[in-house]
């Protein structure tokens, strides 16, 4: 991650050098409010780790490996739109709205006589707020931005499978994951050529550091070869909430017709990508 960020610094002081240097021609206005739109692609980065393991057993001989692999959520795709204002030539601040889809996440685990596979997949709306700072007044600029992340209505949904050899039992469920809001950080590097006064394409590197812990989940499909079983189960075995510390005993017998009691845990949707968007400027005036 640091590799990451030394080189996005670079890039922005060599574009931003070379930027100062060659950019002629009539002065556009920087100052007063803009608006545009965006959208981009994230590649998975500050990410968890998970174990996968193979279990089988031949000749009388039981053989165990795992192996430590790592995963993010948030690699997929993200569009949105923002609007800010800059109060000087170089400083200024905005906020956008990002909805984020995420890529399927895929794991698999096997032993001697079944195995399973999973895959996760998250999505998200994120509330961006940020400082901008910005190089340049004329057609092309480069600029720096800031902020936090508040991310809302996120959601998970996870599928599972579980396959014994050729086929003689399999069941499958859905596991949906919901509520909290989450907290991160953003930070983005870019260049706006203005094609006219007032409007602008752009191009950045953007980074994201945001971890999620659900409040909840809910069983929602659950087949046993073929046959929906959900109807035939309990609030506590099809309802989980997340709490930082509970406890049981023998004396307190959890209520089958509530939810589980479980630990809390955090989703990784860290993710350093690319953005391309349209910039408008709503004031056609210098200044």
């Amino acid at each position: 991650m640091k590799k990451i960020i030394t080189t996005l610094l670079l890039i922005f002081i060599s574009i931003s050098i070379t930027n100062a240097q060659n950019n002629g021609g009539d002065s556009i206005k920087t100052k007063g409010l803009y608006f545009g739109i965006d959208g981009g692609y994230g590649f998975s980065a500050a990410k968890s780790t998970y174990q996968s393991s193979t279990f089988t057993y031949s000749s009388n001989v039981y053989t165990y490996s795992t192996t430590v692999k790592t995963y993010s959520l948030g690699k997929g795709i993200n569009s949105g739109l923002y609007i800010g204002y800059m109060f000087t030539k170089q400083f200024g601040c905005e906020i956008g709205a990002s909805y984020f889809i995420g890529q399927k996440f895929n794991r698999r685990g096997e032993n001697s006589d079944s195995y399973q596979e999973s895959s996760s997949q998250g999505s998200m709306m994120r509330i961006i707020p940020a400082l901008k700072y910005v190089l340049g007044e004329k057609k092309f600029r480069t600029y720096m931005k800031v902020g936090l992340i508040v991310g809302l209505g996120t959601k998970v949904i996870q599928n599972d499978s579980y396959t014994t050899p050729m086929g003689s039992f399999v069941y499958d469920d859905t596991w949906e994951y919901k509520g909290g809001i989450s907290f991160g950080f953003h930070g983005a590097l870019g260049v706006n050529y203005m094609i006219t006064n007032t409007i602008g394409v752009f191009a950045e590197l953007a980074g994201n550091y945001q971890n999620w812990a659900p409040k909840k989940s809910e069983l929602t499909k659950f087949n046993s070869n073929g046959v929906d079983m959900l109807s035939t189960l309990t609030t506590i075995s099809k309802e989980q909430e997340y709490v930082s510390s509970y406890s049981y005993s023998s004396n307190n017998i959890p209520d089958p017709s509530q939810p589980q009691k479980s630990a809390k845990f955090y989703m990784p949707f860290s993710s350093v990508g690319f953005n391309i968007g349209l910039h408008i400027i709503l004031d056609k005036k210098k200044k």
